[in-house]
């Protein structure tokens, strides 16, 4: 069986889902937090592992502003041999891995905008799921 947890490790001194004010943001703010992010995500699946716990849930904050018009810098070229790693690592231990869009992604909103907006963190996260290499066992 393969159980686990989302998102937050309580017992390692790391987060996966480091981010901040759009107030304060800038690109080597963000470079800063997604480095932080895919740092102890590793961390925590390595954790994991030693602990027989192969499931675990990444939170929607790995990559901070990914789908929001402010964020113009490409993480996912920067950032792509990380998460190519976190894959192989996943893969290679047989881990079970899902993504949650947080409760404001409207799928079914009449609104325009909304559903634009929530078709955006909708892609974001396949994004996330594909840059690792990840098969369709990995889930949103």
């Amino acid at each position: 069986m393969r159980i686990g947890y989302p998102c937050i490790n309580r017992t390692l001194n790391c987060s996966a889902s480091s981010t901040f004010r759009l107030k304060s943001y800038s690109e080597a703010r963000l470079k800063t937090s997604i480095e932080n992010n895919l740092e102890c995500l590793l961390r925590i699946l390595q954790f994991n592992l030693e602990n027989r716990l192969y499931f675990f849930r990444i939170s929607s904050d790995l990559v901070p502003f990914a789908s929001h018009p402010v964020n113009r810098f490409s993480w996912q070229k920067h950032f792509q041999i990380e998460f190519e790693e976190i894959g192989e690592f996943i893969v290679k231990n047989r881990m079970r891995i899902s993504m949650h869009p947080d409760q404001f992604t409207l799928i079914n909103s009449i609104k325009d905008e909304i559903f634009e907006r929530s078709k955006r963190e909708l892609v974001y996260h396949a994004k996330i799921l594909d840059l690792m290499k990840l098969d369709t066992s990995a889930k949103i």
